[in-house]
């Protein structure tokens, strides 16, 4: 499992919540970091599994439609999204 706090959470000035673009990358760089860190186990063709609640369903949400382009390595193979509100 690997947990993001999201591009600039706890810095000076505005916080990125609700703007899909940012949370997508950060969820999938997350995840792509997972799978190169050799304590984990796991590797490059490691199936993902993407789920989010509230910020991280639309986080999520926006990964899925990402993935293609941004984290192509990403094997991703569930989506799951929970009170995800519209973003810009």
């Amino acid at each position: 499992m690997v947990v993001t706090d999201y591009e600039g959470l706890g810095t000076p000035g505005v916080h990125t919540y609700t703007v899909g673009p940012s949370a997508s990358r950060a969820m999938l760089a997350a995840a792509r970091a997972a799978s190169r860190l050799p304590e984990t186990g796991l590797s490059a063709n490691t199936p993902v599994g993407i789920m989010g609640y509230s910020q991280g369903g639309q986080a999520g949400s926006r990964a899925a439609e990402l993935q293609g382009s941004y984290a192509r390595s990403c094997r991703s193979r569930a989506r799951r999204r929970a009170a995800s509100r519209p973003t810009c």
